[in-house]
Protein backbone atom coordinates (compact mmCIF):
# COMPACT_ATOMS: atom_id res chain seq x y z
CA UNK A 1 0.00 0.00 0.00
CA UNK A 2 1.30 3.61 -0.94
CA UNK A 3 1.60 6.30 1.17
CA UNK A 4 2.81 9.80 0.87
CA UNK A 5 4.06 12.29 2.96
CA UNK A 6 5.07 15.97 1.98
CA UNK A 7 7.22 18.29 3.26
CA UNK A 8 6.67 22.21 2.05
CA UNK A 9 8.65 24.80 2.88
CA UNK A 10 7.72 28.32 3.05
CA UNK A 11 7.26 30.75 0.38
CA UNK A 12 10.80 32.69 1.14
CA UNK A 13 12.61 29.84 1.52
CA UNK A 14 13.50 26.75 -0.67
CA UNK A 15 14.03 23.14 -0.02
CA UNK A 16 18.29 23.73 0.25
CA UNK A 17 17.73 26.90 2.90
CA UNK A 18 16.40 30.64 2.64
CA UNK A 19 16.49 31.93 -0.95
CA UNK A 20 19.53 29.51 -1.83
CA UNK A 21 18.76 27.42 -5.22
CA UNK A 22 20.30 24.05 -6.42
CA UNK A 23 23.58 25.02 -8.07
CA UNK A 24 25.94 23.58 -11.07
CA UNK A 25 25.53 20.24 -13.05
CA UNK A 26 23.03 18.03 -13.16
CA UNK A 27 25.11 15.49 -11.27
CA UNK A 28 26.02 17.63 -8.75
CA UNK A 29 21.99 18.83 -8.12
CA UNK A 30 21.21 15.20 -7.39
CA UNK A 31 23.59 14.71 -5.24
CA UNK A 32 22.88 17.69 -3.23
CA UNK A 33 18.96 16.40 -3.47
CA UNK A 34 20.36 13.20 -1.63
CA UNK A 35 22.00 15.25 0.76
CA UNK A 36 19.19 16.99 1.51
CA UNK A 37 16.62 14.21 2.07
CA UNK A 38 19.19 12.36 4.09
CA UNK A 39 19.47 15.25 6.28
CA UNK A 40 15.48 15.38 6.62
CA UNK A 41 15.47 11.71 7.28
CA UNK A 42 17.86 12.08 10.11
CA UNK A 43 16.15 14.55 11.37
CA UNK A 44 13.21 12.06 11.44
CA UNK A 45 15.52 9.93 14.11
CA UNK A 46 16.14 7.58 10.62
CA UNK A 47 19.79 6.23 10.69
CA UNK A 48 21.99 5.86 7.60
CA UNK A 49 22.99 2.67 6.62
CA UNK A 50 24.62 3.24 2.75
CA UNK A 51 24.36 6.46 0.22
CA UNK A 52 24.98 5.63 -3.18
CA UNK A 53 25.58 1.99 -2.78
CA UNK A 54 25.95 0.60 -6.28
CA UNK A 55 24.64 -3.45 -6.68
CA UNK A 56 24.93 -5.39 -9.35
CA UNK A 57 20.81 -4.64 -10.19
CA UNK A 58 21.95 -0.72 -9.87
CA UNK A 59 22.58 1.96 -7.12
CA UNK A 60 20.40 2.08 -3.88
CA UNK A 61 20.49 6.65 -3.32
CA UNK A 62 20.28 5.94 0.40
CA UNK A 63 19.42 3.48 2.66
CA UNK A 64 18.16 4.10 6.02
CA UNK A 65 16.64 2.40 9.50
CA UNK A 66 15.04 3.45 12.63
CA UNK A 67 14.34 0.84 14.99
CA UNK A 68 13.23 -2.35 13.06
CA UNK A 69 12.45 -0.26 9.77
CA UNK A 70 14.50 -0.37 6.63
CA UNK A 71 13.87 2.53 3.73
CA UNK A 72 15.07 1.89 0.27
CA UNK A 73 14.78 5.63 -1.15
CA UNK A 74 15.21 6.72 -4.83
CA UNK A 75 15.92 10.58 -4.87
CA UNK A 76 14.58 12.30 -8.01
CA UNK A 77 14.90 16.32 -8.32
CA UNK A 78 13.55 18.70 -10.87
CA UNK A 79 12.98 22.18 -10.42
CA UNK A 80 9.38 21.64 -11.03
CA UNK A 81 7.78 18.93 -8.86
CA UNK A 82 5.36 17.36 -11.39
CA UNK A 83 8.37 17.00 -13.40
CA UNK A 84 10.04 14.76 -10.62
CA UNK A 85 6.83 12.59 -10.31
CA UNK A 86 7.58 11.32 -13.97
CA UNK A 87 10.92 10.78 -13.72
CA UNK A 88 10.93 7.39 -12.18
CA UNK A 89 9.98 4.71 -14.74
CA UNK A 90 8.65 1.07 -14.85
CA UNK A 91 12.28 -0.20 -15.76
CA UNK A 92 14.17 1.65 -13.07
CA UNK A 93 11.47 0.29 -10.07
CA UNK A 94 12.19 -2.99 -10.83
CA UNK A 95 15.89 -2.50 -10.44
CA UNK A 96 15.17 -1.12 -7.21
CA UNK A 97 13.26 -3.46 -6.69
CA UNK A 98 15.82 -6.23 -7.20
CA UNK A 99 18.48 -4.09 -5.98
CA UNK A 100 16.97 -3.85 -2.34
CA UNK A 101 16.22 -7.95 -2.32
CA UNK A 102 19.98 -8.05 -3.29
CA UNK A 103 21.12 -6.33 -0.24
CA UNK A 104 18.57 -7.61 2.06
CA UNK A 105 19.62 -11.35 0.95
CA UNK A 106 23.79 -10.79 1.37
CA UNK A 107 23.29 -8.88 4.76
CA UNK A 108 21.37 -11.46 6.07
CA UNK A 109 19.35 -9.00 7.05
CA UNK A 110 16.17 -9.35 9.90
CA UNK A 111 14.22 -6.04 10.20
CA UNK A 112 10.63 -6.39 10.73
CA UNK A 113 9.73 -4.28 7.81
CA UNK A 114 11.29 -2.85 4.42
CA UNK A 115 9.82 0.11 2.93
CA UNK A 116 10.86 0.97 -0.72
CA UNK A 117 10.36 5.53 -0.85
CA UNK A 118 10.53 7.73 -3.90
CA UNK A 119 11.63 11.09 -2.62
CA UNK A 120 10.48 13.61 -5.12
CA UNK A 121 12.28 16.85 -4.78
CA UNK A 122 11.72 20.55 -6.39
CA UNK A 123 13.14 23.88 -5.32
CA UNK A 124 10.08 24.86 -2.87
CA UNK A 125 8.92 21.21 -1.50
CA UNK A 126 9.74 17.29 -1.22
CA UNK A 127 7.17 14.53 -1.47
CA UNK A 128 8.05 10.82 -0.38
CA UNK A 129 6.27 8.10 -1.39
CA UNK A 130 6.40 5.15 0.46
CA UNK A 131 6.05 1.65 -1.22
CA UNK A 132 5.80 3.71 -4.23
CA UNK A 133 8.55 1.21 -6.61
CA UNK A 134 5.73 -1.59 -6.36
CA UNK A 135 3.04 0.26 -7.55
CA UNK A 136 2.15 -1.41 -10.68
CA UNK A 137 4.38 -4.09 -10.35
CA UNK A 138 3.40 -7.65 -9.66
CA UNK A 139 6.23 -8.96 -7.04
CA UNK A 140 5.39 -12.62 -7.04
Amino acid sequence: MEYVQRVVFGKDQSFLGKKENLDGSCYKKGVQAEQKVLEYFLSQGYKSIYQRLRTPFGELDLVCSKKSVMVFIEVKYRKALIDARWALCLRQKRRNFYASQWLINQMNLSYDTYLMCVAMVSNWCMECYFNACLEGYDTT
